[in-house]
């Protein structure tokens, strides 16, 4: 598409030709502004990083995991919940202390959470 544009085709005919629409031929032309076409990196990766930033990382998750799994085996009172893993890494004296609503996600996401979800049955038929 970019040797063809270079040719002096406009990117209407280019795209045309191609069976693409203009929008794309106009990104991959400016992607190569000033490059040789053997130097271009014609790879399309996605814009952004690989982890959102708002994620936990793994080493933390991990480390939630972990503790929950102890806390279920060794706690006296039984306690296994977020709030009692949030006192634990406190008590433990760890770097990287997340909120409860954190390690409450993260057991969500690992599929931790002991108690059951709500089942919605339908509404009984009329003059039941």
């Amino acid at each position: 598409m970019v040797a063809a544009y270079r040719t002096g085709a406009s990117l209407r005919e280019v795209a045309k030709d191609f069976k693409e629409t203009k929008s794309t031929v106009g990104r991959w032309v400016a992607h190569a502004q000033g490059k040789r076409l053997d130097r271009i990196d014609f790879y399309d990766k996605p814009s952004g990083s690989k982890q959102p930033k708002n994620k936990s990382p793994r080493t933390l998750e991990t480390r939630v995991l972990q503790l929950r799994k102890y806390l279920k085996d060794k706690s006296i009172l039984g306690l296994h919940g977020a709030a009692t893993i949030l006192e634990e890494m406190k008590r433990r004296g760890d770097t990287t202390i997340p909120a409860k609503s954190t390690i409450s996600n993260i057991l969500k996401r690992n599929g931790m959470i002991d108690n059951r979800t709500r089942i919605r049955r339908p509404a009984p038929p009329p003059g039941w």
